[in-house]
């Protein structure tokens, strides 16, 4: 009675544990405890302790139920004397053959489909069709997500990554000079040289134009500047470069060296760094996630995501407004097909940032955040099902805050997000 429907459990009894016991019985050896151990080693993990609580509530909710039904599962006995089937000589290669064979017939049958992308939904180019040659057989289009035929002006339109910028640099210029002269006092190597002081006063007016091109060794001195000045230094550098990063031709040089840049940017997120530093690096980032390997990278990397969600829950405005906003980067970007951590992540906290959270236009970044995150990505659909959330409450509260117009695109907004978790997930719904 150990093996059963209401006895399994995903971390203590599940599969790998039954693969144990039977190893034992009939090998007298058990399988490796890297393979048992797995799911402890998991939650042991930050990410782990994180999702266990939903794991747990997710086991609770579905009562022990499992696919195949209430009864045990009933093996057939292991030493019956049973013969395999032989398989005639020659039989296996010509198998193999056949297969490739029909393989070579589909290639040659099936017929290109123009396909065309408009808010995420794609469908077939119908005169390409009727114009393909009636003896080839057109492959049907890929099926929409369901997601894609409701009506979600507000989601759609703001499907784009936010570019972090200022209405003026030239205070941020500024506070680079001033800083610079302490570190000349303390550690003349570091400093920035007169030459790129001039520079910096040169550019300071057209800083945040992305139509005028920054010097490289500007751009390579601030990059220096990051690497070697002190954290509690470092407030206006990082919003100087988060200016020099509008420029899609300078987050291709970054992108290059981004090994070297993201340590020291990852400390800068630490919780006992300023909020005014935090801040900085989050709208760093927002612009880094526009270059597309540093934006793989970082959709990828545990201590970064980890950063963000922590940044998430701080205390401060300063610190969770640029928050909300790399968490609407992060959405965006992260693959709809699963296999990214992150979607578990931020689903996961997501739902409690936005109940929680006391300043509307915050709320609406994160609202928006949650909607792009579960917008025709079911793992997202299933984790944020699984905490029983509605936006609609939390428009709801905002409704009389004097930020008016802001209340009024969060409550659009909180009822296009509770349509997608009403229509659930592509699979729940074939269920």
């Amino acid at each position: 009675n150990k093996y059963t429907p209401q006895t399994y459990n995903l971390i203590t009894n599940n599969c790998n544990n039954f693969s144990d016991d039977v190893a034992k019985f009939l090998l007298d050896k058990p399988i490796p405890s890297h393979i048992t151990g797995l799911p402890q080693e998991a939650m042991s993990t930050p990410l782990g302790q994180m999702m266990r609580p939903m794991l747990e509530s997710m086991q609770h909710q579905m009562g022990g139920a499992v696919p195949w039904g209430s009864a045990p599962l009933n093996l057939p006995p292991i030493n019956n004397n049973a013969q395999m089937e032989e398989i005639p000589d020659g039989q296996e290669t010509k198998d193999i053959e056949d297969a490739k064979k029909e393989i070579e017939k589909a290639k040659k049958n099936a017929t290109s489909t123009s396909v065309s992308t408009s808010n995420g939904m794609q469908h077939q180019d119908l005169k390409s069709t009727a114009s393909s040659s009636s003896s080839n057989r057109p492959t049907s289009p890929p099926p929409l997500h369901h997601h894609q035929t409701l009506h979600l002006k507000m989601l759609k339109a703001e499907a784009k990554m936010f570019l972090q910028k200022d209405p003026d640099y030239s205070k941020f210029v500024a506070l680079v000079k001033t800083y610079n002269k302490k570190i000349q006092a303390k550690a003349a190597s570091a400093a920035l040289a007169p030459e790129t002081i001039t520079a910096l006063d040169q550019i300071k007016a057209n800083l945040g134009k992305p139509s005028v091109s920054i010097p490289a060794p500007l751009e390579a001195a601030l990059f220096d500047a990051i690497a070697s000045w002190p954290v509690k230094l470092l407030f206006p550098v990082l919003c100087v470069y988060q200016a020099v990063l509008l420029r899609p031709e300078n987050r291709t040089i970054v992108a290059k060296k981004f090994d070297k840049l993201l340590p020291k940017l990852l400390t800068m997120l630490e919780e006992q760094a300023k909020a005014p530093t935090q801040m900085a690096t989050l709208c760093l980032f927002c612009n880094l996630l526009h270059e597309s390997s540093m934006c793989h990278t970082l959709i990828h990397h545990e201590a970064f995501l980890e950063a963000v969600v922590s940044a998430l829950e701080s205390k401060s405005d300063l610190v969770r407004f640029p928050a909300a906003r790399v968490a609407l980067n992060l959405a965006i970007a992260f693959p709809k097909d699963g296999g990214a951590d992150g979607v578990m992540m931020l689903g996961s906290i997501l739902p409690t940032s936005v109940s929680e959270e006391k300043n509307p236009d915050i709320a609406y970044f994160m609202t928006l955040a949650l909607g792009q995150l579960i917008f025709c990505n079911d793992d997202a659909v299933e984790v944020v099902s699984a905490m029983d959330f509605r936006a609609a409450p939390v428009a709801a509260s905002f409704a009389k805050h004097k930020k008016a117009k802001v209340a009024s695109k969060l409550g659009t907004l909180a009822h296009e997000v509770d349509l997608l978790l009403e229509a659930g997930g592509e699979i729940e719904e074939l269920n």
